[in-house]
Protein backbone atom coordinates (compact mmCIF):
# COMPACT_ATOMS: atom_id res chain seq x y z
CA UNK A 1 0.00 0.00 0.00
CA UNK A 2 1.54 3.59 -1.06
CA UNK A 3 2.46 6.28 1.46
CA UNK A 4 1.84 9.72 1.80
CA UNK A 5 3.91 12.34 4.57
CA UNK A 6 1.94 12.55 7.64
CA UNK A 7 1.07 16.12 8.37
CA UNK A 8 -0.35 16.20 11.03
CA UNK A 9 2.81 14.58 12.74
CA UNK A 10 5.03 16.83 10.84
CA UNK A 11 3.21 19.86 12.42
CA UNK A 12 3.51 18.77 16.00
CA UNK A 13 4.71 21.00 17.96
CA UNK A 14 6.53 18.06 20.12
CA UNK A 15 9.09 16.63 17.10
CA UNK A 16 12.10 17.50 18.04
CA UNK A 17 13.94 16.55 15.01
CA UNK A 18 12.58 15.81 11.70
CA UNK A 19 14.95 13.15 9.62
CA UNK A 20 14.47 14.52 6.51
CA UNK A 21 15.56 11.19 4.68
CA UNK A 22 12.75 9.51 6.94
CA UNK A 23 9.99 12.24 7.45
CA UNK A 24 6.78 10.84 9.34
CA UNK A 25 4.46 8.70 6.67
CA UNK A 26 1.24 7.08 7.08
CA UNK A 27 -0.98 4.63 4.61
CA UNK A 28 -3.05 6.54 1.82
CA UNK A 29 -6.63 5.45 1.88
CA UNK A 30 -8.01 3.41 -1.36
CA UNK A 31 -9.89 5.44 -3.40
CA UNK A 32 -11.54 3.67 -5.89
CA UNK A 33 -11.89 6.41 -8.38
CA UNK A 34 -10.18 7.63 -10.62
CA UNK A 35 -9.84 4.95 -12.45
CA UNK A 36 -8.85 3.66 -15.83
CA UNK A 37 -10.99 1.49 -18.59
CA UNK A 38 -9.97 -0.18 -21.83
CA UNK A 39 -11.54 -0.13 -24.96
CA UNK A 40 -9.62 -3.57 -26.97
CA UNK A 41 -9.81 -3.33 -30.51
CA UNK A 42 -10.89 -6.38 -32.69
CA UNK A 43 -7.36 -6.35 -34.58
CA UNK A 44 -4.98 -7.13 -31.74
CA UNK A 45 -1.78 -5.35 -33.83
CA UNK A 46 -3.96 -1.72 -33.28
CA UNK A 47 -3.45 0.83 -30.52
CA UNK A 48 -6.00 -0.23 -27.74
CA UNK A 49 -7.68 3.00 -26.16
CA UNK A 50 -7.31 4.18 -22.71
CA UNK A 51 -10.31 6.22 -20.61
CA UNK A 52 -10.15 7.72 -17.15
CA UNK A 53 -13.29 7.82 -14.80
CA UNK A 54 -13.94 9.73 -12.31
CA UNK A 55 -17.37 8.24 -10.92
CA UNK A 56 -19.26 4.98 -10.94
CA UNK A 57 -22.01 6.18 -13.61
CA UNK A 58 -19.34 7.19 -15.80
CA UNK A 59 -17.94 3.60 -15.25
CA UNK A 60 -21.26 1.92 -15.97
CA UNK A 61 -21.75 4.57 -18.46
CA UNK A 62 -18.15 3.00 -20.35
CA UNK A 63 -18.87 -0.58 -19.69
CA UNK A 64 -22.09 -0.20 -21.49
CA UNK A 65 -20.27 0.94 -24.64
CA UNK A 66 -17.60 -1.85 -24.28
CA UNK A 67 -15.04 -0.56 -22.49
CA UNK A 68 -13.62 -3.28 -20.07
CA UNK A 69 -11.97 -2.70 -16.13
CA UNK A 70 -8.93 -5.02 -17.67
CA UNK A 71 -6.12 -4.36 -19.85
CA UNK A 72 -5.45 -6.75 -22.92
CA UNK A 73 -3.42 -9.66 -21.89
CA UNK A 74 -1.82 -11.25 -24.82
CA UNK A 75 -2.90 -15.32 -25.09
CA UNK A 76 0.24 -15.80 -27.82
CA UNK A 77 3.59 -13.86 -28.60
CA UNK A 78 2.74 -10.60 -30.48
CA UNK A 79 4.05 -11.11 -34.36
CA UNK A 80 6.62 -8.60 -34.95
CA UNK A 81 5.36 -6.10 -37.01
CA UNK A 82 8.69 -3.37 -37.10
CA UNK A 83 9.00 -3.89 -40.65
CA UNK A 84 5.66 -2.01 -40.99
CA UNK A 85 6.47 0.86 -39.01
CA UNK A 86 8.77 3.95 -40.11
CA UNK A 87 11.04 4.09 -36.81
CA UNK A 88 14.73 3.21 -38.02
CA UNK A 89 16.13 -0.24 -35.99
CA UNK A 90 18.41 0.48 -32.61
CA UNK A 91 21.66 0.34 -33.80
CA UNK A 92 23.61 -2.15 -31.98
CA UNK A 93 25.61 -1.96 -28.84
CA UNK A 94 29.50 -1.76 -29.10
CA UNK A 95 29.77 -4.42 -26.71
CA UNK A 96 27.24 -6.51 -29.38
CA UNK A 97 29.57 -5.49 -32.44
CA UNK A 98 32.45 -6.62 -30.51
CA UNK A 99 31.20 -9.93 -30.50
CA UNK A 100 29.86 -10.15 -33.64
CA UNK A 101 33.91 -9.58 -34.91
CA UNK A 102 34.46 -12.13 -32.53
CA UNK A 103 32.38 -14.80 -34.03
CA UNK A 104 33.40 -13.82 -37.81
CA UNK A 105 37.13 -14.13 -36.41
CA UNK A 106 38.45 -10.81 -36.82
CA UNK A 107 41.13 -10.13 -34.47
CA UNK A 108 42.22 -6.37 -35.87
CA UNK A 109 39.48 -4.69 -33.57
CA UNK A 110 38.52 -4.44 -29.50
CA UNK A 111 37.16 -2.21 -27.37
CA UNK A 112 39.61 0.88 -28.38
CA UNK A 113 37.96 0.87 -31.62
CA UNK A 114 35.22 3.48 -32.45
CA UNK A 115 31.99 1.84 -33.42
CA UNK A 116 32.37 3.27 -36.81
CA UNK A 117 35.47 1.46 -37.47
CA UNK A 118 34.22 -2.44 -35.81
CA UNK A 119 31.12 -1.77 -38.07
CA UNK A 120 33.07 -1.32 -41.52
CA UNK A 121 35.90 -4.43 -40.19
CA UNK A 122 32.48 -6.15 -40.16
CA UNK A 123 31.20 -5.20 -43.15
CA UNK A 124 34.16 -5.95 -44.84
CA UNK A 125 34.62 -9.57 -43.55
CA UNK A 126 30.97 -10.62 -44.37
CA UNK A 127 32.03 -8.93 -48.00
CA UNK A 128 35.01 -11.22 -48.02
CA UNK A 129 32.71 -14.01 -46.81
CA UNK A 130 30.12 -14.20 -49.51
Amino acid sequence: MPYEIDTDKLNDPSLQVLDIGKPPVRQMAHQPFPKMVYLHPKDKTKEHRTLIVHSESELEAAQSKGWKTQPHVPVEAVEDLSQHFEAESPQPSKAQLLERAKQLGITSVDGRNTVESIQAAIKDAELQAA
